[in-house]
């Protein structure tokens, strides 16, 4: 059978395949097709804000939504490592990371990765002169981890960067700009902090 003219289906059941009415039958509603595209559009929302999340592998769970409304706060700053070099350094990071969430342009990215690059390069050789963490050559030394971070963050801004150069020179992606702000205050905290008591003990201000 087919719909009926009343708008009512006379199937047994709703067999909304065969019934492109909304109508009541055998005890149930059959969906309508505008229902069925709302009920398509909100599994898009969250499978789009699920890309944004997985794009953001550090953002935490409570910025989603105002990556999603286009809101990366600035970064204030992070706490001093206890050299003034590298605080010095930091607060330039922080100075390119903020014009990067002012502007999301590809130039302000470029900005950021030298800035990252300097930095990385100048704190790479106070760690190996100093032998952070002793044994600075081997594979699994302090100095090799907190190497090995910095080549992997410096990765991700390289990766980005040639993808605009391929022809996606627009604006870059509020989940990425808040990724590289995630990155870099995570290294400070979790990294460059590790070090303190090692310049202090060596009387490096």
């Amino acid at each position: 059978g087919g719909c009926g003219t009343g708008g009512g289906c006379d199937k047994p059941a709703c067999e909304t395949a065969g019934c492109d009415k909304s109508a009541s039958c055998g005890g149930g509603e059959c969906a309508s097709e505008t229902n069925r595209k709302g009920d398509s559009s909100i599994k898009d929302d969250t499978e789009v804000a699920g890309q944004q999340v997985q794009v953001a592998g550090v953002v935490r769970e409570n910025d989603d939504v105002a990556i999603a409304a286009g809101e990366v706060e600035p970064l204030e700053g992070v706490e001093s490592v206890g050299v003034d070099a590298m605080d010095d350094e930091h607060s330039d990071c922080i100075d390119a990371i903020n014009m990067l969430i002012d502007q999301r342009s590809p130039a302000a990215l470029r900005i950021v990765y030298e800035a990252f690059k300097d930095h990385f390069a100048h704190e790479e050789q106070m760690l190996f002169e100093s032998n952070f963490g002793g044994d600075v050559h081997g594979r699994f030394s302090a100095y090799a981890s907190h190497k090995r971070e910095h080549d992997r963050i410096l990765q991700t801004l390289e990766t980005e960067i040639e993808k605009r150069r391929g022809g996606d020179g627009g604006k870059v992606d509020h989940a990425f700009v808040n990724l590289v702000k995630s990155e870099f205050v995570t290294h400070a905290t979790e990294y460059d902090s590790k070090y303190t008591s090692h310049f202090a003990v060596l009387d490096v201000q």
